[in-house]
């Protein structure tokens, strides 16, 4: 069984809200899926002008652990969310960017020169979710919402 990641339309006449859910590839957009795994609402918050995308983490995890294809919009979601590495990178920048993440550096300065100028483009082209700019809308940003059973620090 093919396992899909992807997002499935809820809501009203020109107010989307996108549940992202883990489905048999074979099956359509309307039947039951097999787990949801979390929201995006598209439309942008009045207040901070912040599209947010609530997730939860573990169980994302899991099924991409087990071997579920994201579609191409939700692998950008999770892009943002920091839980795959963005897709348009050339070879050079995948490596560096996995050589950050295998590193695990939390503070820039620790990085090589090189590491570091790719590191501040990285996160001027895609933004993280913490409220830079992203690339697939100039004016928003995203916020990641806590879960009902992630934990919030």
């Amino acid at each position: 069984m093919v396992v899909r990641i992807r997002l499935v339309r809820y809501g009203a006449k020109k107010a989307p809200v996108y549940h992202i859910v883990a489905s048999n590839a074979r099956t359509r957009l309307t039947s039951k899926p097999l787990e949801k795994l979390g929201t995006f609402y598209p439309r942008p918050n009045l207040d901070d002008r912040s599209k947010h995308i609530q997730l939860n983490f573990d169980r994302t995890k899991y099924w991409l652990g087990v071997g579920a294809q994201p579609s191409d919009t939700v692998s950008r979601l999770l892009a943002k969310a920091g839980l795959v590495p963005p897709k348009n990178l050339n070879l050079l920048n995948r490596q560096l960017y996995n050589s950050l993440e295998n590193d695990n550096y939390t503070n820039v300065d620790k990085c090589n020169p090189e590491q570091r100028k790719f590191f501040s483009n990285l996160m001027r082209k895609f933004g993280k979710a913490s409220g830079k700019k992203s690339h697939f809308a100039q004016d928003y940003t995203y916020r990641l919402l806590p879960t009902y059973n992630q934990k919030q620090f």
